[in-house]
């Protein structure tokens, strides 16, 4: 199962990859939404999406994947 984390906050963001990553998933993290939708990848089974990004809101990066 494949997790992608974008979360500006790198320490979190790291945090949450390590314990997901000792449970056995495979994990990929962004730390911006531009970032995210430039290697966007439809094989994704769960995204865990920051609301408040330095770039652009987390909303709006559902939006343009919709």
């Amino acid at each position: 199962m494949k997790i992608v984390i974008v979360e500006d906050n790198k320490l979190l963001a790291k945090q949450v990859s390590m314990v997901l990553k000792k449970e056995g998933y495979k994990v990929e993290v962004f730390h911006s939404g531009d970032a995210f939708l430039k290697n966007f990848n439809s094989k994704i089974d769960i995204l865990l999406l920051d609301i408040n990004l330095p770039d652009m809101e987390g909303i709006e990066v559902l939006d343009i994947l919709r």
